[in-house]
């Protein structure tokens, strides 16, 4: 028989999960926003070695799985320094390697909303007089965001729910707080419901 009652007291331990994985999506968006315009940006950038260096950097991100990226980040920088330099608390690992998972979606998010402009505007736009980043501010841009917003919305919902990822460095986040909660009740099914419904009511 299910039995949330035994669980339900675990409300308080439950809930400052759930804000930490928050905590996590909010810094995860941020520093992958960031690091995904950049990117996307070089994509379209005059120079030659800018533009091979993003279209690297981009293809990686996007082979590595976003798990196997926490785990390297987490226990491999270590090996590389003595006396345990280079070490990484477990939240740090994540939202790194998250963020840079995410910077590579949206940079090709990203690019397709600037190729989808079409040129002529641009070439109109240096016709009326604009400079190239007047055309760029007032033409390019806010065109390309309005294209590229919803799958990079798509993206930051994915980044929600891989934040779950983050449990595998012991950081207690709701999938690990779970885990602790299953310890003290032995009631599973009880407890990974609960996490689905507050990931179907935080992302529908």
């Amino acid at each position: 028989m299910w039995d949330f009652h035994a669980v339900i007291r675990y409300e308080p331990l439950l809930l400052a999960a759930f804000y930490r994985t928050v905590l996590i999506t909010v810094e995860v968006v941020v520093f992958g926003s960031i690091g995904g315009v950049v990117l996307g940006a070089m994509q379209v950038a005059p120079n030659a070695a800018f533009r091979w260096l993003s279209r690297s950097m981009i293809e990686i991100l996007l082979a590595v799985p976003a798990l196997v990226l926490i785990i390297w980040i987490y226990y491999c920088p270590p090996m590389f320094f003595a006396h345990g330099r280079g070490t990484l608390s477990g939240m740090s690992a994540a939202v790194a390697a998250l963020s840079m998972s995410l910077a590579a979606f949206v940079a090709v998010s990203a690019r397709a909303g600037l190729q989808s402009v079409p040129f002529g505007q641009v070439e109109a736009a240096y016709c009326c007089g604009l400079s190239r980043w007047e055309a760029a501010r007032d033409i390019v841009f806010p065109q390309a965001w309005r294209r590229a917003w919803p799958a990079i919305v798509a993206q930051y919902i994915t980044a929600y729910k891989l934040s779950t990822l983050a449990s595998v460095v012991a950081v207690d986040e709701l999938l690990h707080a779970g885990s602790d909660v299953i310890a003290q009740t032995y009631r599973p099914l009880e407890v990974y419901t609960i996490i689905a419904v507050i990931f179907c009511i935080t992302t529908i």
